[in-house]
């Protein structure tokens, strides 16, 4: 997949184009994607992604949304689903006030040639949002372009967006984002020195550090798989993402990983977490032999779940909405 950074006249001789962000690459995305891979066949033209290396939001709202895929995933994504070229562009103030008439004459047919253009059903585009299906529409004679509007996705009858997939991972409900998403949702971070409680408590766990601006979800114990660097081997593991309430010595949540059957020296390394299942909410214990009971129990969990790939537990959070 070739990947551009750049928007300049004539770049493509001719597209079809897959527009929007893409945060999260979910069920979704991947049929405005098989859109345009389809326009691409009919029109013998590479199949385009056009979409933005940070959120939008981070320049039109006030409290920018947590992300759910960083830009190397996504990129890693849309060359799984069969894109041919993405265009990555960097949103900033300036751009964000071209005019929606304007985007497309100079950018979607200007600069790509658009043959075939592929959105969801509410996708807006161009300053305050005025561009629409209907405007998309209304230049496709004009620009001599085919416009597909693809209708909203339904997993479960619920309709799959990335603000609804945010907020079940919020409330801590893995099973369900990860059906909407069509994976595991995924988290990426580094290995940093920790408090080494753990390992005092005979569970050596790696404390590990997320990349910023990535969507966290919802404080508790989770059955996890992971991916250590480049390696393809995954591992069973127990996550807990939370304050440390028995030690009381966090004001802010940590993620701490105990690998199951694993005693490698971890420290520096990048790994990615894979989310199963979310087996309870975060507790205080009353002592640390209460907490390393517990954390067997949680240890047996894990292996059941992974063994049968079933998770029967309980979400009292989303019990609490």
């Amino acid at each position: 997949m070739l990947v551009y950074n750049n928007i300049e006249q004539n770049l493509l001789k001719k597209s079809s184009l897959a527009l929007g962000m893409f945060d999260g690459v979910h069920t979704g995305h991947k049929s405005v994607i098989n859109s345009a891979k389809d326009m691409a066949h009919k029109y013998n033209c590479p199949c385009v992604v056009l979409s933005f290396s940070t959120h939008p939001q981070y320049i039109t709202a006030r409290t920018p949304t947590p992300q759910l895929t960083t830009l190397s995933e996504r990129l890693e994504l849309f060359e799984k689903e069969g894109v041919d070229i993405a265009i990555i562009i960097d949103f900033d103030k300036e751009f964000s006030q071209i005019p929606a008439e304007d985007y497309i004459s100079k950018i979607l047919v200007g600069s790509l040639n658009a043959k075939a253009i592929s959105i969801g059903y509410d996708h807006r585009f161009g300053r305050g949002k005025r561009g629409n299906q209907y405007l998309l529409k209304d230049f496709a004679y004009t620009y001599n372009y085919e416009i597909k509007v693809v209708p909203p996705v339904t997993v479960e009858g619920q309709i799959v967006s990335s603000s609804i997939i945010r907020k079940m991972l919020k409330f801590g409900d893995i099973t369900l984002s990860n059906k909407l998403l069509g994976r595991d949702f995924k988290l990426i971070g580094q290995v940093e020195t920790g408090a080494k409680r753990g390992r005092e408590l005979g569970f050596p766990t790696a404390n590990i550090k997320p990349f910023s601006n990535v969507l966290i979800p919802a404080c508790g114990v989770y059955a996890v798989e992971i991916q250590i660097e480049n390696s393809t081997l995954k591992h069973t593991a127990v996550l807990n993402i939370g304050f440390r309430p028995t030690f009381a010595d966090r004001n802010k949540p940590t993620l701490e990983a105990f690998i199951i059957d694993f005693n490698e020296d971890l420290y520096d390394k990048f790994l990615n977490i894979y989310f199963k299942c979310r087996i309870r909410d975060e507790k205080k214990f009353s002592s640390p032999e209460e907490l390393i009971k517990q954390i067997h129990k949680d240890i047996a969990t894990v292996k059941e779940i992974s063994a049968t790939g079933l998770c029967n537990h309980k979400n009292t959070l989303l019990n609490k909405v």
